[in-house]
């Protein structure tokens, strides 16, 4: 009798043990009543769990999000945006709101550029596989390249501001503005010829060369000295980078190691460059 009392008395023991250390709602592990390990979906906080907000899978604490339910982010870790329509299964990254696949047809960080645009139209996630189509140029941020069209009636471009091919009917042209030189393209009347026409004076072809225009070929009585054409003359020094004068004064800079009015002094043997006025003083060393 007093055997089967002790053996009772034990078994209540024990369930009485196993009733004061079950955990509470949410925890996985815990010490009595304290809890030492949450289960997802939970946070904890002060030695028992509480849940994360609606569209968290995991979270720190109630505003800090780890992970989103899918479809959902948040910038500030709340999952309170939906993901963009554009994304494949609309899935982006919690943090940032970027597709994690684009649908497709599509690229971009929000999957919000179109790849026809595209060389091929053929895109990954960030960027066209090949480049741009023509009349497009690549622009590239930090996290993206994105085709943007070129300038107006340009065939082909670098950039917004230097065209280097421009539609039939058009040739090229270039102005300052604000500082920046801009490459665009003007109506022309040569028809199919506007692709040779040159707005530089005294130039019969020029070319985008390091996104400037510059002359490439000159008329008969006119030499070509790197930059432009100059009028084939026996008072014009070769030295002259520009134009003379009828003097044969030159009006422009002398070539490296060539001075005086008329480029016709060399600089001294130390100078690479030097004053247009005084040989010895040196404006660049050799």
């Amino acid at each position: 009798m007093v055997s089967g009392l002790s053996t009772t008395v034990l078994l209540l023991t024990l369930f009485t043990d196993a009733v004061l250390t079950e955990c509470s709602d949410g925890c996985n592990s815990c010490s009595g009543s304290t809890c030492m390990k949450c289960k997802s979906s939970y946070y904890l906080s002060d030695g028992s769990c509480s849940p994360c907000q609606g569209n968290c899978t995991s979270c720190n604490g109630y505003y800090d999000c780890t992970s989103c339910k899918p479809g959902k982010w948040g910038s500030d870790k709340q999952c309170q945006f939906p993901c963009n329509n554009n994304c494949h299964n609309k899935e982006c990254q919690y943090d940032t709101g970027y597709c994690v696949q684009c649908k497709p047809g599509l690229y971009g960080l929000q999957c919000q550029h179109n790849c026809t645009v595209c060389d091929g139209d053929l895109c990954d996630l960030r960027r066209c596989t090949h480049g741009c189509k023509q009349g497009y140029y690549e622009y590239n941020t930090e996290t993206e390249s994105i085709c943007q069209t070129c300038p107006r009636d340009c065939r082909y471009c670098n950039d917004k501001i230097t065209c280097l091919v421009c539609n039939d009917d058009f040739h090229l042209y270039q102005f300052n503005s604000n500082g920046n030189v801009f490459v665009h393209c003007t109506s022309c009347s040569l028809g199919s010829n506007c692709s040779s026409y040159c707005v530089i004076q005294n130039c019969s072809q020029c070319q985008i060369q390091n996104d400037d225009l510059v002359c490439t070929d000159c008329p008969e009585g006119y030499t070509y000295n790197g930059k432009t054409c100059i009028q084939d003359t026996i008072s014009c020094s070769q030295e002259c980078s520009s134009y003379c004068d009828d003097d044969g004064i030159c009006l422009g800079d002398c070539n490296a190691g060539w001075t005086g009015e008329k480029c016709s002094v060399k600089c001294s043997d130390q100078c690479l460059t030097c004053n247009k006025s005084r040989r010895d003083i040196c404006q660049q060393c050799k």
